[in-house]
């Protein structure tokens, strides 16, 4: 017997179906990621509801089945982030967001600390908060909640103690390596002590303290979370080429 539930989600990837219907791919707040066909949403004849966008924060209806997807019989828009979709380099941030997000979490898996981050990421790309410290934050405390975040309390690669006057991360390793085993690490990238405390407190702290930081990253600690979330989220974040450019202008 299906069970028919009503929750809010955020729509992460929108894939057209047949000739009239779309699949939605949506993080729920009680029921982690889940897919979803909604019917009859494209061609000459529509159904009443919106077509639902990628980013959009909705009020969902959709019948819970042992199938890998679900039907969704309704959705009721309850933010589209109109400022990010004014904003182009706004509307690159996000895209790359839901991305990442979508990478890093698993099917029917509910985390409401997940749900809340990509909540308030996206709230706070819809002010005129600072775009990059933005990013670096929500990367940070994604990573970190999705238990892949970068281990900075011993080395990555033999376990042993990590040098603290002189900070090596490794991508391969996806952590900080002690001096030994850096030498022999093609992917090493030196940071500075700011930049490991900023990663350390950024992953402990919540959302809105972690944003009161100023001039806690850089450029460095920006190419190595993009080099880590490229590495270990293989084959790639299709978005992260485009906000590359953006970063870059």
């Amino acid at each position: 017997m299906r069970v028919i539930v009503k929750n809010e989600g955020i729509v992460l990837r929108k894939t057209d179906f047949r000739t009239t219907s779309i699949i939605l791919t949506l993080y729920t707040k009680d029921f982690g990621k889940i897919k979803g066909v909604v019917k009859g949403v494209r061609g000459s004849r529509p159904v009443s509801f919106g077509l639902p966008e990628i980013f959009t924060l909705n009020e969902i209806v959709f019948y819970q089945s042992k199938r890998d997807i679900c039907y969704i019989s309704h959705c009721d828009l309850i933010d589209y982030f109109k400022t990010i979709r004014n904003n182009f380099d706004s509307s690159i941030y996000a895209s790359y967001a839901v991305d990442i997000f979508d990478a890093v979490t698993g099917m029917n898996q509910p985390n409401i600390g997940l749900f809340n981050l990509l909540c308030s990421y996206l709230q706070a790309l819809n002010t005129d908060l600072n775009q990059r410290l933005a990013t670096t934050v929500f990367e940070i405390k994604l990573l970190t909640l999705a238990g892949i975040g970068p281990r900075l309390d011993s080395c990555a690669s033999c376990g042993g103690s990590v040098n603290e006057n002189e900070h090596v991360f490794s991508i391969i390793n996806g952590g900080l390596v002690c001096e030994k085993c850096s030498g022999r690490d093609s992917s090493r990238i030196k940071l500075s002590k700011k930049n490991v405390h900023f990663l350390r407190n950024t992953a402990e702290s919540n959302w809105e303290d972690s944003l009161k930081v100023q001039n806690a990253s850089d450029i460095g600690l920006e190419k190595m979370l993009k080099n880590f979330v490229n590495y270990h989220l293989q084959p790639g974040i299709k978005s992260a080429e485009f906000l590359n450019l953006v970063e870059k202008i």
